[in-house]
Parts: structure tokens; sequence; C-alpha cells
């Protein structure tokens, strides 16, 4: 897995989140904005802090949860 920095692009592997996703593609019928994107704010004691795109809300995930955005 690529190392993640302060200020990159990630996304959140999250099943809540995706199940929300699901939620409102299944209400809408068309593909809903991303929820599980963002930008790294911080790192630390192995929690990586995402500042999510949509939101603006930041919270803590596992380094393994995370992967930066291509």
């Amino acid at each position: 897995m690529a190392e993640v920095r302060v200020g990159e692009q990630v996304e959140v592997l999250d099943e809540g989140l995706a199940q929300l996703r699901e939620i409102m593609r299944r209400a809408t019928g068309r593909e809903p904005k991303p929820n599980h994107h963002g930008v790294v704010e911080q790192i630390e004691d192995g929690l990586v802090y995402i500042l999510f795109n949509d939101t603006g809300q930041l919270a803590p995930y596992p380094l393994a949860e995370v992967r930066r955005l291509t």
C-alpha cells in the first residue's frame, strides 16, 4: 500500500459510507457524489485524519483504510 502524506487527496474504505452511497443511488437512480474522498490533514499514532470534501468534517481512520487517489 502506498504511503499517504498530509495534503494528499485520498479515499476511505468505509463500509458505512459505501452503504450510504448505495442508498442514494437506489433512491435517485443517479450516481451520488463521493462521500469517501478527502484531504489528509494529519497523521498521528497510526491514524489518518481526513477532511472530507463533501462535508468539510474531519474524521480519523486507520492507515489500512485509507488509500491515495490517483
